[in-house]
């Protein structure tokens, strides 16, 4: 059997991004051929010090001269990047409303450059059926765009506000050691009265192990 030169192409292009993700410090994961949705790889996320952010970031990646055939330009003939369309808007519709942010990536395999966008529905173009995107020349994956890449793997990143919320977290949910903090900060959450805490025998005033007795003791002798 004989592949395909648009396979082949295809598969050099996904290596090559992968490649480059591999080079800023991202792990990528290729997904199973068999379950492509729209996904080529899901990206572990890690700063300059590559510590892992415990973020992922989805990409679909295209390499070959034919995703820059396209090319948008301004007014004064400088070069904006590469127009990427589909006929039709699924593509586009499951990246924008993923759980994961989404990158479109495309690669020349001349230069080995990847140049990538967010998929965002604020930057998604109807054509009619389908849609199209520009993907800028600016932005390529290399270490000088890293920050760039970092805020948009923290963009979807839910943010939860407890500042005047009865927040209480389920021991179940937290290791050992968090759970008894998790449940003090629960009974101080504003509206809740004040924990009341008792003091335990040993550590009342005069007492050693058992309870200081209020009653007076019996007078020493000479003592009126």
């Amino acid at each position: 059997m004989r592949a395909s030169p648009q396979e082949q192409t295809g598969e050099v292009g996904v290596s090559e991004v992968t490649a480059d993700l591999q080079r800023i410090g991202w792990g990528p994961v290729h997904l199973n051929a068999r379950h492509d949705l729209g996904t080529d790889l899901f990206v572990q996320v890690r700063d300059v010090r590559r510590f892992d952010r415990g973020l992922l970031v989805g990409v679909q990646a295209k390499g070959g001269p034919s995703w820059f055939k396209r090319p948008a330009r301004a007014e004064d003939g400088s070069l904006l990047g590469w127009w990427y369309d589909e006929e039709h808007a699924d593509h586009f519709e499951d990246w924008v409303t993923h759980g994961l942010p989404h990158l479109l990536v495309l690669h020349d395999l001349n230069t080995r450059v990847s140049y990538w966008v967010h998929v965002t529905a604020k930057v998604v173009e109807s054509t009619g059926k389908g849609a199209k995107i520009l993907v800028p020349v600016g932005q390529t994956i290399d270490h000088e765009h890293l920050d760039d890449l970092l805020d948009v793997a923290a963009s979807h990143k839910p943010v939860i506000g407890l500042q005047g919320t009865a927040w209480a977290a389920s021991a179940s949910n937290l290791p050992p050691a968090r759970a008894p903090a998790a449940a003090c900060a629960a009974r101080a959450a504003p509206g809740r009265p004040a924990p009341q805490h008792r003091l335990r025998d040993r550590d009342r005033p005069g007492g050693g192990g058992r309870a200081a007795d209020p009653r007076p003791g019996p007078r020493p002798r000479g003592v009126r």
